[in-house]
Protein backbone atom coordinates (compact mmCIF):
# COMPACT_ATOMS: atom_id res chain seq x y z
CA UNK A 1 0.00 0.00 0.00
CA UNK A 2 2.96 2.39 -0.19
CA UNK A 3 1.69 4.15 -3.32
CA UNK A 4 3.21 7.55 -2.56
CA UNK A 5 6.70 6.05 -2.36
CA UNK A 6 6.31 3.99 -5.50
CA UNK A 7 4.97 6.78 -7.74
CA UNK A 8 8.22 8.80 -8.01
CA UNK A 9 10.31 5.62 -8.26
CA UNK A 10 8.38 4.39 -11.29
CA UNK A 11 8.23 7.88 -12.82
CA UNK A 12 12.02 8.24 -12.59
CA UNK A 13 12.55 4.82 -14.21
CA UNK A 14 10.29 5.43 -17.23
CA UNK A 15 12.68 7.67 -19.23
CA UNK A 16 15.45 5.08 -18.91
CA UNK A 17 13.19 2.41 -20.47
CA UNK A 18 13.26 3.97 -23.95
CA UNK A 19 14.39 1.34 -26.43
CA UNK A 20 13.52 -1.50 -24.06
CA UNK A 21 9.88 -2.40 -24.92
CA UNK A 22 9.49 -5.08 -22.25
CA UNK A 23 10.73 -2.88 -19.44
CA UNK A 24 8.77 0.12 -20.69
CA UNK A 25 5.56 -1.89 -20.90
CA UNK A 26 5.99 -3.19 -17.36
CA UNK A 27 6.69 0.30 -16.02
CA UNK A 28 3.70 1.80 -17.84
CA UNK A 29 1.50 -0.91 -16.33
CA UNK A 30 2.85 -0.20 -12.86
CA UNK A 31 2.41 3.56 -13.33
CA UNK A 32 -1.21 3.11 -14.46
CA UNK A 33 -2.04 1.06 -11.36
CA UNK A 34 -0.30 3.52 -9.03
CA UNK A 35 -2.05 6.57 -10.50
CA UNK A 36 -5.37 4.74 -10.13
CA UNK A 37 -4.62 3.84 -6.51
CA UNK A 38 -3.67 7.47 -5.83
CA UNK A 39 -7.00 8.67 -7.22
CA UNK A 40 -5.36 10.38 -10.22
CA UNK A 41 -7.93 9.12 -12.68
CA UNK A 42 -7.14 11.14 -15.81
CA UNK A 43 -3.45 10.25 -15.77
CA UNK A 44 -4.31 6.64 -14.83
CA UNK A 45 -6.55 6.35 -17.89
CA UNK A 46 -3.88 7.81 -20.20
CA UNK A 47 -1.18 5.52 -18.81
CA UNK A 48 -3.43 2.45 -19.00
CA UNK A 49 -4.23 3.15 -22.65
CA UNK A 50 -0.53 3.69 -23.42
CA UNK A 51 0.38 0.47 -21.61
CA UNK A 52 -2.40 -1.41 -23.43
CA UNK A 53 -1.07 -0.18 -26.77
CA UNK A 54 2.48 -1.21 -25.82
CA UNK A 55 1.29 -4.66 -24.71
CA UNK A 56 -0.66 -5.11 -27.95
CA UNK A 57 2.36 -4.12 -30.03
CA UNK A 58 4.49 -6.65 -28.16
CA UNK A 59 1.80 -9.38 -28.38
CA UNK A 60 1.87 -9.44 -24.57
CA UNK A 61 -1.47 -11.10 -23.80
CA UNK A 62 -1.12 -11.03 -19.99
CA UNK A 63 -0.22 -7.35 -20.20
CA UNK A 64 -3.25 -6.63 -22.38
CA UNK A 65 -5.55 -8.43 -19.95
CA UNK A 66 -4.07 -6.58 -16.98
CA UNK A 67 -4.50 -3.17 -18.58
CA UNK A 68 -8.05 -3.88 -19.72
CA UNK A 69 -8.81 -4.60 -16.07
CA UNK A 70 -7.17 -1.40 -14.82
CA UNK A 71 -8.90 0.61 -17.54
CA UNK A 72 -12.25 -0.89 -16.51
CA UNK A 73 -11.70 0.20 -12.90
CA UNK A 74 -10.65 3.72 -13.92
CA UNK A 75 -13.60 4.14 -16.28
CA UNK A 76 -15.95 2.92 -13.55
CA UNK A 77 -14.70 5.60 -11.17
CA UNK A 78 -15.13 8.21 -13.93
CA UNK A 79 -18.76 7.15 -14.32
CA UNK A 80 -18.24 5.68 -17.81
CA UNK A 81 -19.90 2.39 -16.95
CA UNK A 82 -20.68 1.03 -20.43
CA UNK A 83 -17.03 1.36 -21.47
CA UNK A 84 -15.92 -0.13 -18.17
CA UNK A 85 -18.19 -3.16 -18.66
CA UNK A 86 -16.83 -3.70 -22.16
CA UNK A 87 -13.21 -3.68 -20.95
CA UNK A 88 -13.93 -5.92 -17.96
CA UNK A 89 -15.91 -8.50 -19.91
CA UNK A 90 -13.26 -8.56 -22.66
CA UNK A 91 -10.54 -9.21 -20.07
CA UNK A 92 -12.53 -11.98 -18.35
CA UNK A 93 -13.35 -13.74 -21.63
CA UNK A 94 -9.68 -13.66 -22.63
CA UNK A 95 -8.68 -15.14 -19.27
CA UNK A 96 -11.23 -17.94 -19.50
CA UNK A 97 -10.11 -18.72 -23.05
CA UNK A 98 -6.46 -18.83 -21.93
CA UNK A 99 -7.35 -21.05 -18.93
CA UNK A 100 -5.43 -18.79 -16.53
CA UNK A 101 -7.33 -19.47 -13.30
CA UNK A 102 -5.57 -16.88 -11.17
CA UNK A 103 -6.34 -14.15 -13.68
CA UNK A 104 -9.92 -15.35 -14.01
CA UNK A 105 -10.34 -14.60 -10.32
CA UNK A 106 -8.91 -11.08 -10.64
CA UNK A 107 -11.10 -10.16 -13.60
CA UNK A 108 -14.19 -11.84 -12.12
CA UNK A 109 -13.77 -9.44 -9.20
CA UNK A 110 -13.92 -6.42 -11.52
CA UNK A 111 -16.92 -7.81 -13.40
CA UNK A 112 -18.63 -8.40 -10.06
CA UNK A 113 -18.08 -4.77 -9.02
CA UNK A 114 -19.83 -3.64 -12.20
CA UNK A 115 -22.60 -6.23 -11.86
CA UNK A 116 -23.35 -4.93 -8.36
CA UNK A 117 -23.46 -1.37 -9.66
CA UNK A 118 -26.18 -2.22 -12.19
CA UNK A 119 -28.17 -4.11 -9.55
CA UNK A 120 -27.29 -7.70 -10.46
CA UNK A 121 -26.49 -8.72 -6.88
CA UNK A 122 -26.88 -12.46 -7.54
CA UNK A 123 -24.47 -12.27 -10.47
CA UNK A 124 -22.00 -10.24 -8.45
CA UNK A 125 -22.18 -12.69 -5.55
CA UNK A 126 -21.56 -15.66 -7.86
CA UNK A 127 -18.50 -14.00 -9.42
CA UNK A 128 -17.04 -13.11 -6.02
CA UNK A 129 -17.68 -16.64 -4.73
CA UNK A 130 -15.86 -18.07 -7.77
CA UNK A 131 -12.93 -15.72 -7.23
CA UNK A 132 -12.71 -16.43 -3.48
CA UNK A 133 -12.56 -20.20 -4.11
CA UNK A 134 -9.66 -19.69 -6.55
CA UNK A 135 -7.82 -17.40 -4.13
CA UNK A 136 -8.20 -19.91 -1.29
CA UNK A 137 -6.82 -22.72 -3.49
CA UNK A 138 -3.84 -20.65 -4.58
CA UNK A 139 -3.27 -19.05 -1.14
CA UNK A 140 -3.44 -15.61 -2.77
CA UNK A 141 -4.03 -13.78 0.48
CA UNK A 142 -4.06 -10.24 -0.90
CA UNK A 143 -6.74 -10.99 -3.48
CA UNK A 144 -8.67 -13.13 -0.98
CA UNK A 145 -8.86 -10.18 1.40
CA UNK A 146 -10.05 -7.91 -1.42
CA UNK A 147 -12.75 -10.29 -2.64
CA UNK A 148 -14.03 -10.97 0.88
CA UNK A 149 -14.33 -7.23 1.35
CA UNK A 150 -16.23 -6.86 -1.93
CA UNK A 151 -18.54 -9.81 -1.21
CA UNK A 152 -19.36 -8.15 2.11
CA UNK A 153 -20.60 -5.12 0.20
CA UNK A 154 -22.93 -7.33 -1.86
CA UNK A 155 -24.31 -8.91 1.30
CA UNK A 156 -24.81 -5.46 2.80
CA UNK A 157 -26.77 -4.51 -0.33
CA UNK A 158 -28.88 -7.65 0.15
CA UNK A 159 -29.70 -6.46 3.70
CA UNK A 160 -27.70 -9.32 5.25
CA UNK A 161 -25.65 -7.39 7.83
CA UNK A 162 -24.49 -10.46 9.77
CA UNK A 163 -23.07 -12.09 6.64
CA UNK A 164 -21.51 -8.77 5.59
CA UNK A 165 -19.85 -8.36 9.00
CA UNK A 166 -18.41 -11.88 8.79
CA UNK A 167 -16.85 -11.10 5.39
CA UNK A 168 -15.43 -7.74 6.47
CA UNK A 169 -14.04 -9.23 9.68
CA UNK A 170 -12.35 -12.10 7.83
CA UNK A 171 -10.98 -9.64 5.28
CA UNK A 172 -9.54 -7.57 8.13
CA UNK A 173 -8.00 -10.68 9.77
CA UNK A 174 -6.32 -11.74 6.52
CA UNK A 175 -5.07 -8.21 5.90
CA UNK A 176 -3.67 -7.96 9.44
CA UNK A 177 -2.00 -11.38 9.29
CA UNK A 178 -0.28 -10.70 5.98
CA UNK A 179 0.39 -6.96 6.24
CA UNK A 180 -1.95 -6.00 3.40
CA UNK A 181 -2.29 -2.35 4.29
CA UNK A 182 -4.50 -1.05 1.48
CA UNK A 183 -7.16 -3.75 1.93
CA UNK A 184 -7.07 -3.32 5.71
CA UNK A 185 -8.15 0.30 5.23
CA UNK A 186 -11.10 -0.74 3.05
CA UNK A 187 -12.18 -3.47 5.50
CA UNK A 188 -12.10 -0.96 8.36
CA UNK A 189 -14.20 1.63 6.55
CA UNK A 190 -16.71 -1.02 5.44
CA UNK A 191 -17.05 -2.17 9.03
CA UNK A 192 -17.74 1.47 9.89
CA UNK A 193 -20.44 1.65 7.20
CA UNK A 194 -22.24 -1.55 8.24
CA UNK A 195 -22.23 -0.50 11.91
CA UNK A 196 -23.55 2.95 10.97
CA UNK A 197 -26.38 1.38 8.97
CA UNK A 198 -27.17 -0.84 11.96
CA UNK A 199 -27.41 2.13 14.32
CA UNK A 200 -24.17 1.47 16.22
CA UNK A 201 -22.77 5.00 15.97
CA UNK A 202 -19.86 4.66 18.39
CA UNK A 203 -18.55 1.51 16.72
CA UNK A 204 -18.99 3.15 13.33
CA UNK A 205 -16.96 6.20 14.35
CA UNK A 206 -14.27 4.03 15.93
CA UNK A 207 -13.76 2.01 12.73
CA UNK A 208 -13.92 5.18 10.62
CA UNK A 209 -11.17 6.76 12.71
CA UNK A 210 -8.99 3.67 12.34
CA UNK A 211 -9.57 3.63 8.57
CA UNK A 212 -8.66 7.29 8.09
CA UNK A 213 -5.48 6.79 10.16
CA UNK A 214 -4.24 4.04 7.84
CA UNK A 215 -1.18 5.35 5.91
CA UNK A 216 -2.20 3.28 2.87
CA UNK A 217 -5.81 4.52 2.85
CA UNK A 218 -6.83 5.46 -0.69
CA UNK A 219 -9.02 8.37 -1.73
CA UNK A 220 -12.14 6.19 -1.72
CA UNK A 221 -11.54 5.25 1.92
CA UNK A 222 -11.29 8.88 3.03
CA UNK A 223 -14.47 9.72 1.09
CA UNK A 224 -16.34 6.84 2.73
CA UNK A 225 -15.12 8.01 6.16
CA UNK A 226 -16.64 11.44 5.50
CA UNK A 227 -19.93 9.78 4.51
CA UNK A 228 -19.97 7.91 7.83
CA UNK A 229 -19.19 11.10 9.77
CA UNK A 230 -21.94 12.98 7.92
CA UNK A 231 -24.61 10.33 8.47
CA UNK A 232 -23.77 9.74 12.14
CA UNK A 233 -23.88 13.49 12.80
CA UNK A 234 -27.28 13.74 11.06
CA UNK A 235 -28.62 10.84 13.15
CA UNK A 236 -27.36 12.58 16.28
CA UNK A 237 -28.92 15.87 15.03
CA UNK A 238 -25.58 17.63 15.25
CA UNK A 239 -26.17 19.62 12.08
CA UNK A 240 -23.08 21.81 12.42
CA UNK A 241 -20.81 18.77 12.51
CA UNK A 242 -22.82 17.17 9.69
CA UNK A 243 -22.34 20.26 7.53
CA UNK A 244 -18.58 20.23 8.10
CA UNK A 245 -18.31 16.54 7.18
CA UNK A 246 -20.54 17.06 4.13
CA UNK A 247 -18.37 19.93 2.95
CA UNK A 248 -15.22 17.80 3.28
CA UNK A 249 -16.90 14.96 1.38
CA UNK A 250 -18.16 17.16 -1.45
CA UNK A 251 -14.90 19.05 -1.85
CA UNK A 252 -12.81 15.89 -2.09
CA UNK A 253 -15.30 14.18 -4.40
CA UNK A 254 -15.23 17.16 -6.75
CA UNK A 255 -11.43 17.44 -6.66
CA UNK A 256 -10.86 13.77 -7.47
CA UNK A 257 -13.69 13.48 -9.99
CA UNK A 258 -14.98 10.25 -8.43
CA UNK A 259 -18.46 10.03 -9.92
CA UNK A 260 -20.02 7.77 -7.29
CA UNK A 261 -18.69 9.99 -4.50
CA UNK A 262 -20.22 13.10 -6.07
CA UNK A 263 -23.61 11.37 -6.23
CA UNK A 264 -23.19 10.27 -2.60
CA UNK A 265 -22.45 13.86 -1.59
CA UNK A 266 -25.77 14.94 -3.13
CA UNK A 267 -27.55 12.12 -1.28
CA UNK A 268 -25.97 13.10 2.04
CA UNK A 269 -26.96 16.72 1.42
CA UNK A 270 -30.55 15.60 0.81
CA UNK A 271 -30.53 13.69 4.10
CA UNK A 272 -29.22 16.74 5.95
CA UNK A 273 -31.87 19.00 4.40
CA UNK A 274 -34.62 16.51 5.28
CA UNK A 275 -33.40 16.25 8.88
CA UNK A 276 -33.42 20.05 9.16
CA UNK A 277 -36.99 20.19 7.86
CA UNK A 278 -36.08 21.63 4.45
CA UNK A 279 -38.36 19.26 2.55
CA UNK A 280 -38.19 21.07 -0.77
CA UNK A 281 -34.43 20.84 -1.06
CA UNK A 282 -34.40 17.18 -0.09
CA UNK A 283 -37.18 16.30 -2.56
CA UNK A 284 -35.37 18.05 -5.42
CA UNK A 285 -32.11 16.20 -4.75
CA UNK A 286 -33.68 12.77 -4.38
CA UNK A 287 -35.69 13.28 -7.58
CA UNK A 288 -32.48 14.31 -9.35
CA UNK A 289 -30.72 11.17 -8.10
CA UNK A 290 -33.58 8.83 -8.99
CA UNK A 291 -33.60 10.26 -12.52
CA UNK A 292 -29.83 10.22 -12.95
CA UNK A 293 -28.96 7.57 -15.56
CA UNK A 294 -25.68 6.59 -13.90
CA UNK A 295 -26.86 6.15 -10.32
CA UNK A 296 -26.26 2.52 -9.22
CA UNK A 297 -29.41 0.45 -8.77
CA UNK A 298 -29.02 0.04 -4.99
CA UNK A 299 -28.55 3.80 -4.46
CA UNK A 300 -31.55 4.51 -6.73
CA UNK A 301 -33.72 2.26 -4.56
CA UNK A 302 -32.45 3.95 -1.40
CA UNK A 303 -33.21 7.41 -2.81
CA UNK A 304 -36.71 6.23 -3.75
CA UNK A 305 -37.31 4.90 -0.24
CA UNK A 306 -36.03 8.13 1.34
CA UNK A 307 -38.34 10.17 -0.89
CA UNK A 308 -41.30 7.92 -0.03
CA UNK A 309 -40.68 8.46 3.69
CA UNK A 310 -41.19 12.20 3.16
CA UNK A 311 -44.58 11.40 1.55
CA UNK A 312 -44.52 14.46 -0.73
CA UNK A 313 -47.80 15.83 -2.00
CA UNK A 314 -48.51 15.99 -5.72
CA UNK A 315 -47.73 19.70 -5.93
CA UNK A 316 -44.43 19.19 -4.06
CA UNK A 317 -43.43 16.48 -6.52
CA UNK A 318 -44.33 18.64 -9.50
CA UNK A 319 -42.27 21.57 -8.21
CA UNK A 320 -39.43 19.25 -7.31
CA UNK A 321 -39.32 17.64 -10.77
CA UNK A 322 -39.33 21.02 -12.49
CA UNK A 323 -36.44 22.21 -10.33
CA UNK A 324 -34.47 18.94 -10.56
CA UNK A 325 -34.57 19.14 -14.36
CA UNK A 326 -32.64 22.43 -14.16
CA UNK A 327 -29.78 21.09 -12.07
CA UNK A 328 -26.45 19.55 -13.07
CA UNK A 329 -24.46 17.21 -10.86
CA UNK A 330 -21.55 19.60 -10.50
CA UNK A 331 -23.86 22.41 -9.37
CA UNK A 332 -25.44 20.19 -6.72
CA UNK A 333 -22.01 19.13 -5.49
CA UNK A 334 -21.03 22.80 -5.28
CA UNK A 335 -24.21 23.41 -3.27
CA UNK A 336 -23.06 20.73 -0.83
CA UNK A 337 -19.60 22.34 -0.63
CA UNK A 338 -21.27 25.66 0.19
CA UNK A 339 -23.51 24.17 2.90
CA UNK A 340 -23.12 26.23 6.04
CA UNK A 341 -21.55 24.44 8.98
CA UNK A 342 -24.62 25.34 11.01
CA UNK A 343 -26.98 23.91 8.43
CA UNK A 344 -27.46 22.97 4.80
CA UNK A 345 -27.43 25.29 1.82
CA UNK A 346 -30.61 26.78 0.47
CA UNK A 347 -32.71 24.63 -1.84
CA UNK A 348 -33.08 27.22 -4.60
CA UNK A 349 -31.44 26.49 -7.97
CA UNK A 350 -28.45 28.58 -9.07
CA UNK A 351 -29.17 31.79 -10.95
CA UNK A 352 -27.40 30.58 -14.10
CA UNK A 353 -29.09 27.33 -15.10
CA UNK A 354 -27.30 24.85 -17.28
CA UNK A 355 -28.47 21.69 -19.00
CA UNK A 356 -27.97 18.62 -16.82
CA UNK A 357 -24.79 16.74 -17.74
CA UNK A 358 -22.62 14.00 -16.33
Amino acid sequence: GRVRELLPAVASALPASAGHPGARGALLQAAAVLHFRAGQLDSAQALAREALAAASAAADEPGQRAMLNVLALVLKDLGRYAEAEQCAQDALQRCRAAGVEREVAAHANTCAILAKRRGDLAGAGALYTEAIAIHRRSANQRSLATCLNNLGNVQRALAEPAAALACFEESLRVADQHGIASTRAFALVNLAIVHQHSGRAELALSYAQRASAEPAAEVGVHLAVEVVHTLVAIEQRDFGRAGQALRALAERARQTGLHAAMLEAVNCHAKLLAAEGQRGGAIVRWLFLIDHPQLPAMERDEAGQALARLAPAADELARGRAMAARFELDLLVQDAVDAATSGAAAAQPPAAHRRRGQ
